[in-house]
């Protein structure tokens, strides 16, 4: 529909001559009719309807988006879990107790492995509050690695 030309059959409606408005009025409704609009379609543009039917497009592959973005996300954390040690041995000594627990990082949760990192990079002997952390990873690591069938 020319909307330039329909605004200016608008115009003529308010024509001192009463023939002349009404004539522009049932012209503009008969262009209206002949491009398969509405007036309400007319006056917001065709906006609502556009993006009702944008929104009806959108749905369902905004939802495979959604699943295709979550398998991603699962395959990546599964890619960047380290696999777990074939072998597994008692640790003797702090050191042995924060190697091992660097090897068995997958099963540990982020606050174990920010632990035993920040562990790794120390020089001085752990406090005893942190022996005892390490000694409760360690036993964690063990009993993971005897269900898994682990012998020291």
């Amino acid at each position: 529909m020319d909307r330039s030309r329909l605004a200016q059959v608008l115009g003529m409606m308010g024509s001192a001559h009463d023939g002349e408005a009404l004539n522009a009025a049932r012209l503009a409704v008969r262009m209206i009719k002949e491009a398969g609009a509405t007036w309400p379609d007319l006056l917001d543009g065709g906006q609502e309807r556009v993006a009702v039917e944008a929104a009806r497009v959108l749905l369902p592959e905004n939802e495979q988006l959604q699943l295709e973005k979550q398998e991603l996300q699962e395959e990546l954390a599964r890619l960047r879990r380290p696999p777990l040690p074939k072998t597994w041995t008692l640790p003797c000594s702090p050191g042995e107790q924060i190697a091992q627990a660097v090897e068995w990082t997958a099963i540990l949760n982020d606050w174990e492995r920010e632990f035993v990192v920040d562990m790794s990079n120390r020089w001085r002997p752990p406090s005893e509050r942190q022996q005892s952390v390490l000694d409760q990873i360690s036993s964690k690591v063990a009993g993971i690695a005897r269900a898994r069938g682990l012998r020291p």
